[in-house]
């Protein structure tokens, strides 16, 4: 009687790690899908002019982020001499 449940329980502990071991090698994989998948957003070439035209967005709207005070933000960003770098993302006309 004790052998059965001492196997029961050695069975249960390599279930465990198995499940484990399961669980890190989908969640690596996962990462590795979003990683590829995801495209890097444009950066801009002056942080500190950004986080400028952030915090002025913020005092003039109400509510922040939102897409009229991020476009505003950038709008000002760009009036101001501000640049971006990385990939395009505008959207295309058809």
């Amino acid at each position: 009687m004790v052998t059965n449940g001492v196997n029961l329980v050695r069975s249960i502990q390599h279930v465990l790690k198995l499940n484990d071991k399961l669980r890190q090698h989908t969640h690596q994989d996962t990462r590795k899908r979003r990683g590829r998948n995801v495209a890097k957003s444009p950066t801009p070439t002056n942080p500190k002019l950004w986080s400028r035209a952030k915090a002025e967005a913020k005092k003039k709207f109400k509510v922040y982020p939102s897409a009229y005070a991020n476009a505003w933000a950038a709008k000002w960003y760009k009036s101001k001499g501000g640049g971006w770098r990385g990939k395009d993302n505008r959207v295309k006309k058809a």
